[in-house]
């Protein structure tokens, strides 16, 4: 996927290493191989036939904050996904948590362990006002996106895990404030 480069050519070629080349590694939910998946980028405006296994990366998760407001909260993580280095981490009840940074309103930059050391590899912009009496929030971001989204173990089943950064990210959203 070549015309992927051309978003960003020197963090593209940085993710090379960490491309994921076997469905199975993929989250579940974007598998071929799974017959309710959706392996292709469907919920994109344009470029709906992009297989999503050409946007994924198994780079170390979570990303760190460098800039912008952000708190921090522990997130159950799945421990066959790589983590990165130097986070805090617990077990409760058998079940794995790392302390995540999470961005909040304004302008957030964050970083990824990525051949060796920390980089810059996303940007998010989050703004929340009242329109017409109902509290809404813009989004807008672009870079190396995480996914940090793993369920917990629910009907005789493990975790659910979606763990994975997406290379390209670019979008706008505009929601109702919850």
């Amino acid at each position: 996927m070549n015309f992927l480069r051309a978003f960003d050519p020197k963090l593209y070629d940085l993710l090379q290493p960490y491309a994921v080349k076997d469905d199975a590694l993929m989250p579940e939910e974007y598998r071929f191989s799974n017959p309710k998946g959706r392996p292709y980028h469907d919920d994109w405006f344009i470029g709906k036939s992009v297989r999503r296994m050409d946007c994924a990366y198994r780079v170390p998760l979570p990303f760190k904050v460098v800039a912008g407001n952000f708190r921090r909260e522990w997130m159950l993580f799945d421990p066959s996904y790589p983590l990165s280095p130097g986070m805090e981490t617990k077990i409760e009840d058998g079940l794995t948590y790392v302390l995540t940074d999470r961005g909040d309103y304004g302008l957030v930059t964050y970083s990824a362990f990525i051949a060796g050391r920390w980089r810059p590899v996303f940007k998010k912009y989050t703004r929340s006002f009242d329109w017409f009496g109902i509290r809404k929030r813009i989004s807008s971001y672009w870079g190396a996106h995480q996914d940090n989204h793993v369920s917990p173990p629910q009907n005789g089943r493990g975790i659910r895990s979606d763990l994975c950064c997406w290379f390209p990210e670019v979008a706008c959203s505009w929601v109702k404030e919850i």
